[in-house]
């Protein structure tokens, strides 16, 4: 590749990526981190075309770039591999939810826990299952925006009682729980 070429892809991914030709690796890798977050494909707006264009000028001033040495090192940029996070909920979160089963005057639970992997969620309830109709409260919102929160009444209907793992169907997942790929509550988890 001659010079001017090496200078025309730098100074095209530079522009993509929305920093100088002669930016550092670290900047560089600051404004991409940027740029994909948004673009992701599940963020919004995002699409897959628009990951590719960036990940190609990431790696383009990569590997121009003079801060190491001259030769292109290999990046990788797959996803992280996330690891399994079990919290309490919130006492507050709780009451909220106790509150709504006593608005809605049925006889419910509220988890206790919430375990996450990535945009898998699953609700542990530390009591059993029971025969005829469940009421689960839990709130939503947490893979979207946090600061609207709300308590929601889900309604387990009976036939399910052998069960102790129920999966929220896909259409009602979608509704309540927007950016979640699997909702699942575990009952009779100590």
């Amino acid at each position: 590749m001659s010079p001017p070429e090496k200078i025309r892809l730098r100074s095209e991914a530079a522009k993509l990526l929305g920093v100088s030709a002669n930016a550092t690796r670290q900047e560089v890798r600051r404004a991409w981190r940027a740029m994909v977050f948004n673009a992701h494909p599940d963020q919004g707006e995002g699409r897959a075309c628009d990951m590719e264009e960036l990940k190609l000028a990431y790696r383009t001033l990569v590997a121009l770039s003079d801060d190491e040495a001259r030769a292109p090192k290999e990046v990788d940029l797959s996803r992280p591999n996330l690891q399994k996070a079990t919290n309490e909920i919130p006492e507050e979160e709780r009451e909220k939810c106790q509150k709504l089963l006593e608005e809605e005057g049925v006889e419910g639970i509220a988890p206790g826990s919430l375990r996450r992997q990535g945009r898998n969620m699953s609700y542990l309830v530390q009591s059993p299952l029971k025969k005829g109709t469940n009421h689960i409260a839990v709130m939503t919102g947490d893979l979207t925006d946090r600061r609207n929160k709300k308590p929601i009444c889900i309604k387990i209907d009976e036939g399910i009682e052998s069960q102790d793992t129920y999966e929220l169907p896909e259409d009602l997942r979608d509704e309540l729980f927007p950016g979640a790929r699997r909702v699942r509550f575990h009952f009779d988890a100590a």
